[in-house]
């Protein structure tokens, strides 16, 4: 999802989306919450370049040619050095915060029926 498509949402959708969302926080618990709140801008950077990835990653899966597909996931892993090295406290916070959603599903066996969850509701 990029800007664009978020300016011509309608406020119901918006609204999915936020609620999406919110299950999400919910599930990972409120300490994601807690980060998100402290440093909006941070978490937002850390959007757009998680959309820019899957952007990158989405070319890669439609790519037929075995050369192309390996020429796009360098060209991906560049860009995520890059941001590494210009964003260094946005990637510390992005790996506390993977470290965070392994330890707990590996601790909690219900996150992972509650991801499930989520992804059948909302058609993905």
């Amino acid at each position: 999802m990029d800007l664009e498509t978020l300016e011509n949402m309608g406020d119901e959708e918006m609204a999915g989306k936020i609620v999406s969302i919110v299950a999400i926080i919910k599930v990972l618990g409120n300490n994601m919450l807690g980060r998100i709140l402290s440093s909006p801008l941070k978490f937002a950077k850390l959007i757009k370049f998680s959309l820019k990835v899957k952007k990158e990653a989405d070319k890669i899966q439609d790519k037929k040619d075995m050369g192309d597909k390996i020429d796009s996931s360098v060209a991906m892993a560049k860009m995520i050095l890059e941001y590494r090295k210009t964003n260094p406290n946005e990637m510390e916070t992005l790996f506390e915060i993977l470290e965070e959603m392994v330890q707990k599903y590996q601790t909690n066996p219900d996150i992972k029926q509650d991801i499930l969850n989520l992804i059948e509701k909302n058609g993905k």
